[in-house]
């Protein structure tokens, strides 16, 4: 069926879980979070399962937030995460985000993609603006599938341990393209809300002075070659053009 709803608090909002199948159609429009589950007395529940289905979703706070994991198989997404205060992302969940598949659009003043443990992409495609970052894991995020653009972002993929090994990603930062330096985001489940709480890349390496500075003046963009790992010591094969100015720069801080 097809459904519309305009709430002043959260749209959609479960203590168990929201489980949502094919052949449905949202449009939202919350004053809090447009899907939301949460279950204070249970770590387990309050997840989100997506096998399909069309949302539009413009929310004041986060576009679909879960407190245990979020799975997604299917559907069309449009989501638009930008109020004044508190938590504005795009997709949360405090355990694992698991993309299987897929179409987001996601437009958010804080993380697009953002989980206090680990992200999981295996296809689908992902078409990302913010004003943080693009992709977000506290603990791991790992890229098996899938097209991913982010067309706008502070950081592009940012997590203690980041692998890209497969599908294609595109990102134009205005700080690290790659952030696999370590730390914990902020701006979490409990982390105080707002964007531009990361606190990853203290004391790495970082890009050169003059990379660093022209990226944050006109932007970078990275390819991402398949067969990427990074992190960890490991080999990365990473090609940066800074406007056709850099061809052969780094962009990614470990």
């Amino acid at each position: 069926g097809s459904y519309r709803v305009n709430a002043g608090l959260q749209a959609i909002d479960a203590n168990d879980s929201i489980r949502i199948a094919k052949g449905t159609s949202f449009e939202i429009t919350a004053g809090k979070d447009g899907l939301h589950a949460e279950n204070n007395d249970d770590d387990s529940l309050g997840f989100i399962y997506l096998a399909g289905g069309s949302f539009d979703i413009t929310s004041k706070n986060d576009g679909i937030s879960a407190g245990a994991y979020l799975q997604a198989e299917g559907g069309e997404f449009n989501i638009t995460a930008s109020g004044s205060s508190g938590s504005m992302k795009g997709i949360k969940a405090v355990g694992t985000v698991l993309i299987n598949g897929g179409r987001f659009t996601v437009n958010s003043k804080d993380d697009a993609v953002h989980s206090n443990s680990s992200v999981v992409i295996n296809g689908g495609s992902l078409e990302i603006t913010t004003d943080d970052d693009g992709i977000h894991a506290d603990e791991s995020l790992v890229i098996k599938g899938g097209a991913i653009n982010i067309t706008k972002c502070y950081e592009g993929l940012e997590a203690l341990n980041v692998s890209v090994e497969g599908g294609a990603v595109s990102l134009i930062a205005t700080d690290d393209g790659i952030n696999a330096a370590g730390g914990k985001d902020g701006s979490g489940f409990g982390g105080g809300g707002g964007f531009g709480k990361d606190h990853f890349g203290k004391g790495g390496k970082g890009t050169g002075k003059l990379l660093r500075e022209y990226g944050k003046k006109h932007g970078f963009r990275t390819v991402i070659v398949p067969e990427v790992l990074i992190g960890g010591g490991v080999r990365a094969n990473v090609i940066t053009a800074f406007r056709d100015r850099f061809p052969q720069a780094r962009a990614f801080h470990m």
